[in-house]
């Protein structure tokens, strides 16, 4: 299977209960959320798949990440579980800060054994551009055996939910 764009899918989104005919949304989200909005949020993902390759090499050194780098993870995580900011613009420019972290951390760590697409991807400067490139983030962009992809997204949609917690904990004033 391909990814979104090679289903003819203006997106994809099964990240509820509302979703479609419980099997996804691929052209508007039952939530309100847009194709453009979808396709940021999974390139969102794909760039903190990329920081954590980096931070992995760093916390095995026996480094720590710094609070913002930890806090702007789970915002990403929380950002696109709740479907609550359905702005465009705020999405492009957390993908900006994304890939700001990103060239952070890979300046730090040098070269790294796992070069992922994730870790390895920079991303255009463009809204437009990062439309462009998004499918490759999609949730069908690998040609992957069914079974691996979902337990991917259910990995994923873990962190997300904890990350829920985190994010409330820290509203709180709450950080250990």
């Amino acid at each position: 299977m391909g990814n979104n764009m090679d289903l003819n899918y203006e997106m994809f989104c099964y990240q509820c209960e509302q979703t479609a005919g419980g099997k996804g949304c691929t052209k508007l989200g039952v939530c309100g959320k847009t194709p453009e909005v979808a396709n940021l949020q999974d390139l969102l993902i794909f760039q903190i798949k990329g920081i954590s390759c980096y931070a992995k090499v760093l916390v095995e050194k026996g480094e720590r990440l710094d609070k913002t780098i930890v806090s702007f993870i789970e915002n990403i995580l929380f950002t696109t579980l709740t479907n609550v900011n359905f702005d465009a613009n705020v999405h492009v420019e957390l993908l900006k800060e994304s890939q700001r972290i990103k060239e952070e951390l890979r300046e730090r760590v040098g070269e790294i054994k796992n070069h992922t697409a994730h870790a390895t991807y920079n991303l255009p400067e463009t809204k437009a551009e990062m439309l462009k490139e998004a499918s490759l983030a999609g949730i069908m962009y690998e040609d992957l055996d069914e079974d691996i992809r979902s337990l991917r997204q259910t990995i994923i949609y873990g962190l997300k939910g904890i990350s829920a917690y985190g994010h409330q904990a820290r509203e709180l004033g709450f950080y250990s």
